[in-house]
Parts: structure tokens; C-alpha cells; sequence
């Protein structure tokens, strides 16, 4: 019982020492002192590498940079000697405005010589027309002198190889009484011979083909008589009564002479 009780009060006293707050302070500060150490020596060791690391990095960066200075060198060197010969080169080249200026002075000068190229082929073209107008006249000229010495000159009397203005006058008049189908030409055929002929035959003249002075005053006295195809006059309603009583009836009595009453009087004719 007795050893019993030591040992409990010998436990006791040791865990009285082992709690202390001092034993428990002593191990705290022991710790942070070991961890201290530790962090300081850790940072010692990171300085050195890093002192070795820059050593190690300074003759490249100093190579490096050398190389920087040496390229932007060249390039200020190469940008200098572009310089230089870009001032040393002739100025040919005209600016904007000059340019613009120069293009207005050749179109000018173009226009100016267009105009008188123009200017030059109208003055030649009427030139070439004056020409050819005075040539037209001198080669017409024998031609019209000769038609007028043949007008001067009227044959006495109009037969078949005549040639001349006046039978174009008695082509129109055989045409306009009724003895027509004749072309008006000058030249005297032998169409034109039958239907004077004919006309000849119809008012009791000659029958000789050739239109001598008493053909061609019959002529104008017909050809200008009143009692004509598509004519009118006062002395026709006369004739139409006539013709009527005549028994060549039938006649509408007015004062125009239409193909009816032409036909009539052919009949009675």
C-alpha cells in the first residue's frame, strides 16, 4: 500500500513537471528557432542561385545587346544612305498639279488642232463642191445653149425623127383630148404619129401623120375648148341638151364634162 502511494505521488510530480509552462514555452521557442534557421538558410541558398543564375545570364544579355546596337546601326546606316540617295535623285516627276496642268495644256493643243484640221476639210470640202459646181456648169453649158438655139429654131412642122421641146407640148395636149397612151418625151415616134393620125381622122384634117401648122391650130382649139374631160363651163349644159335630144341621152344635164358625156359625143362623132 505503501509503494502503492509512491508511485502515484512519484507520477504525479513528473507530470507536473512535464506541464510546466515553462517546459512548454522552452519547446515552442526551440521550434521557432529551428524554423528560423531553416527559412534563413533557405533564403541564403536562393540568393546564391540566383547570384549564379545572373552571372551566367550577363554575357548573353551583353552579347545580345551588342547585337541590338549593331542591327539598329546597320538599319540607321541603310536608312541614311536611302535618304542620301533619294535627294541625290532628279526630280522628273511632275507633281499633282503639274500633272493636271500639263494634261489641260495637251488637251487644249489637241483640241485646237482638231478644230483647225476641221476647219481645214470644210474650207477643202467647199473648195472640192465650187469645183465641181463650175464643172457641172462648163459641161451643161453646150447643152443648154444648144436647147436654146433649139427652141429659137422651131421646126416649121413636127414629124417622125424630130427632137424638140415642142413636141413634149403636143404629147401633152393629144393626151389631155382624149388621144392619149403617148409618153412625153421630145423625141417625135411613131406612136406619136398614129394618135395624130387619129386625131387628124376624128376632125377632118388630112390624115398625114406629120402635125403641120393646121394640125396644131386644131389642136389649141380643142385642147383649149371648154366641152373637155374634167372640165366645167356653162356652155356644157347646152351641149348635153343637145346630145339628149340628139338621141345620145341619157346625160345628167350639168356644166361638168365627165366621161359619160365624153363618150356620148365620141358617138355622135
Amino acid at each position: 500500500m505503501k509503494s502503492r502511494n509512491s508511485l502515484i505521488a512519484l507520477v504525479v510530480l513528473l507530470s507536473f513537471f512535464h506541464f510546466s509552462p515553462q517546459t512548454t514555452q522552452a519547446a515552442e521557442n526551440t521550434v521557432s528557432n529551428e524554423t528560423q534557421n531553416q527559412e534563413i538558410k533557405a533564403e541564403e541558398d536562393t540568393a546564391l542561385d540566383k547570384q549564379e543564375i545572373d552571372k551566367e545570364k550577363a554575357p548573353e544579355e551583353q552579347a545580345n545587346t551588342g547585337d541590338d546596337q549593331t542591327t539598329e546601326s546597320a538599319e540607321e546606316q541603310n536608312n541614311s544612305e536611302a535618304t542620301e540617295e533619294s535627294s541625290d535623285e532628279p526630280k522628273d516627276t511632275p507633281t499633282d498639279s503639274g500633272a493636271e496642268q500639263q494634261a489641260t495644256e495637251e488637251s487644249k493643243e489637241t483640241s485646237n488642232t482638231e478644230e483647225q484640221q476641221s476647219s481645214e476639210e470644210k474650207n477643202a470640202e467647199d473648195a472640192n463642191q465650187k469645183a465641181d459646181t463650175e464643172t457641172k456648169d462648163l459641161a451643161e453649158e453646150p447643152k443648154r445653149a444648144m436647147l436654146q438655139q433649139r427652141a429659137v429654131e422651131a421646126p416649121d412642122v413636127l414629124e417622125v425623127g424630130v427632137s424638140h421641146p415642142s413636141v413634149v407640148a403636143l404629147k401633152e395636149k393629144l393626151n389631155a383630148i382624149g388621144f392619149d397612151g403617148i409618153r412625153e418625151t421630145e423625141y417625135y415616134g411613131n406612136w406619136t404619129k398614129t394618135r395624130v393620125e387619129d386625131f387628124q381622122s376624128n376632125y377632118g384634117l388630112p390624115v398625114t401623120g406629120v402635125a403641120d401648122s393646121t394640125t396644131l391650130e386644131k389642136l389649141d382649139e380643142v385642147y383649149t375648148s371648154p366641152f373637155q374631160y374634167g372640165k366645167r363651163h356653162e356652155n356644157t349644159v347646152d351641149l348635153k341638151e343637145k346630145l339628149n335630144r340628139a338621141g345620145f341621152g341619157y346625160i345628167t344635164v350639168t356644166t361638168y364634162y365627165g366621161s359619160f358625156t365624153k363618150n356620148q359625143v365620141a358617138q355622135f362623132q
